[in-house]
């Protein structure tokens, strides 16, 4: 083969690496005495080896903070619901002490006016 056809091979595997198949590898034509193109494909092959490896481990990493991110979703839902529930048992005590201090105007009221009104019998 050609020094020409061996880059177009190795130029040909690449393209298919730049598309995501990291199960291409360059070939090598003779590994005990190498030449700058065999060197090349060789590094090249490391290159696409070292760079699968890169690629499953980003896609683990990624898998395991998905599943962390659904775990705090779920935390962030629990505690919401949570804090809701205490939210509404404030507005209602707010209600109640509203209502009494309310009443106990309108009594106060009251007295004032029966107070004056035996103040003037």
């Amino acid at each position: 083969m050609t020094k020409e056809e061996r880059i177009k091979k190795i130029i040909k595997v690449l393209e298919k690496v730049a598309k995501g198949d990291f199960d291409s590898y360059c070939e090598i034509e003779n590994v005990e005495h190498p030449d700058e193109i065999d060197a090349l494909a060789l590094k090249l092959n490391i290159l696409i080896s070292d760079f699968k490896e890169y690629v499953t481990a980003l896609k683990q990493k990624n898998k395991e903070l998905e599943k962390l991110v659904a775990q705090r979703e779920k935390v962030i839902k629990e505690r919401t619901k949570e804090l809701q529930g205490r939210l509404k048992e404030l507005e209602r005590f707010y209600q109640l002490t509203v209502g009494r201090e309310l009443k106990m105007l309108e009594l106060k009221k009251e007295i004032r006016k029966l107070k004056k009104e035996l103040g003037n019998k």
